[in-house]
């Protein structure tokens, strides 16, 4: 396989190679790839779901799981093998944020997920440190969203963006705030009003676009970005000093496909 490395029995992965600086990883999936198998799910994540009684919540909950299991493979690069899909296990610290288990062990990986509609997100700081991440269907939203959710100087700002850009710009200030909180352990917990964002200058040419968050309590700050993606948005903050977020590129990998592998060696 050009570019690939693959061992019996193993999970073949991308041999780029990822740097050591402060940066965010990320991928994207949809619920077309995720296998209608759960051959691929740890013992644990088969008791989890095994829980789940509502279709929609345990589909939601698959796609996360499917994302971020394929996510953490392709930033893994352990030598010449990749773990085997079920060796890992995306479970949840008391707080209720994933974790990332192999072979039972927490990994120094943080991350973070999200989904909307049909497609489902993973970020990841291999660094551990803090992460969140958003994605959200552009749709409009009513003065009274931003006048329950935005803080004054976030309503003030949108007051000067056209009418035809503020589906967008709602959403992304919208998204960004999920993510800021998500990085600080809490999520929707926490009251929406306690972040802050404020968007950067846009950048021709550039993938990700810059914004900042604020947590107005603590005065912490994070340094985040987003971008469109066809009828979504993607948002992520992460470390201040972290640098453009990095897709990663795990193969086309499905149990099956596994097989098949390990039979033809």
């Amino acid at each position: 396989m050009t570019g690939e490395r693959a061992v019996a029995g193993i999970i073949p992965f991308a041999t780029e190679q990822v740097v050591s600086e402060p940066h965010l990883l990320w991928l994207v999936q949809r619920f077309s790839d995720v296998p209608a198998a759960e051959d691929w799910l740890s013992h644990g994540e088969r008791a989890q779901m095994a829980r789940l009684a509502v279709p929609k919540r345990a589909r939601d909950w698959k796609l996360g799981r499917w994302t971020a299991k394929l996510a953490v493979l392709a930033a893994l690069r352990e030598g010449a093998q990749a773990p085997p899909l079920t060796s890992l296990e995306i479970a949840a610290d008391p707080g209720g944020a994933p974790v990332v288990l192999l072979w039972g062990a927490r990994t120094r990986f943080t991350l973070s997920l999200s989904h909307s509609r049909e497609q489902g997100l993973c970020a990841i700081d291999p660094a551990g440190g803090p992460v969140g991440c958003d994605i959200e269907f552009v749709e409009p939203r009513s003065p009274q969203f931003t006048a329950d959710y935005f803080t004054p100087a976030e309503v003030s700002a949108l007051a000067a963006v056209p009418m035809a850009e503020r589906p967008l710009v709602v959403t992304l200030v919208w998204s960004a705030k999920e993510s800021a909180l998500k990085a600080l352990g809490e999520g929707l917990r926490r009251d929406t009003r306690s972040v802050e964002v404020s968007l950067k200058e846009q950048e021709a040419g550039r993938t990700w676009q810059a914004l900042a968050v604020r947590c107005l309590e603590s005065r912490r700050d994070f340094r985040g970005w987003w971008r469109p993606d066809g009828e979504y948005v993607l948002t992520m903050v992460g470390d201040p000093r972290a640098s453009e977020p990095r897709a990663l590129h795990p193969l086309s990998i499905t149990p099956d496909a596994e097989l098949k592998q390990r039979r033809s060696d």
